[in-house]
């Protein structure tokens, strides 16, 4: 019950009940079914909110992808590079970045 937001108290009061050894077997068996329906519901809206909020990330992360790249392609010094190449290290994008910027350098003639 408390897994599912519901307060025992009253929950108790509610039904007029002293404590849950007081619930019939039937009673308590249909209770532990709408809590087992209430946990099941917050367990699939929360991998909802997560996948949503994942999905969000994703998008935020494709679009500095995308400007990291233009900034890449625009840079005027080496220096310009450390930050790209910083801000995408573990993602996935990481190796495309570093392959952007060692392809700038290349090109810029700043490798040495």
């Amino acid at each position: 019950m408390t897994q599912a937001g519901v307060d025992i108290e009253k929950y108790c009061i509610k039904r007029k009940l002293n404590s849950l050894q007081d619930v019939r077997q039937q009673v308590f068996e249909e209770t532990c079914s709408s809590i087992r329906k209430i946990i099941d519901r917050n367990t699939q809206s929360n991998k909802e909110s997560e996948q949503q909020l994942q999905q969000e990330q994703d998008a935020l992360l494709d679009d500095d992808y995308q400007k990291a790249l233009a900034a890449i392609e625009n840079a005027q010094n080496e220096n310009d590079l450390q930050y790209p190449a910083g801000y995408f290290k573990g993602s996935k994008y990481e190796i495309n970045i570093l392959n952007a910027c060692q392809a700038k350098m290349d090109m810029e003639g700043w490798a040495a």
